[in-house]
């Protein structure tokens, strides 16, 4: 499944249209509809807050599901130092662009 194809699943299985999401990420809705149609992918800051928006975890995004996994990227993610928190989310950004390609 695609980068994108998972937004779209997430944003269905929240109950939100495309409308609703778009304002919550404060964006236009065609720029919404860019990512879900797989036109844009979406910076790690945009994709954080659709994970918080649709309360899936960010792995769900990378299909590696909800489980165990979870907690690992959670712990992963805490133990960054807040300094180096910018270099990470550009890997998470560069992994997710090679993802969507």
């Amino acid at each position: 499944m695609s980068f994108s194809e998972y937004i779209r699943l997430a944003r269905l299985d929240s109950g939100l249209s495309q409308q609703k999401m778009a304002k919550a990420l404060n964006l236009a809705r065609q720029t919404y509809l860019d990512m879900e149609n797989g036109k844009v992918c979406p910076r790690a800051d945009r994709l954080m807050r659709i994970a918080e928006v649709t309360q899936k975890p960010i792995t769900y995004f990378y299909g590696l599901g909800d489980g165990e996994l979870v907690s690992d990227w959670k712990r992963l993610i805490s133990s960054v130092p807040d300094e180096k928190k910018a270099a990470f989310f550009r890997i998470m950004e560069s992994v997710s662009k090679e993802l969507s390609s």
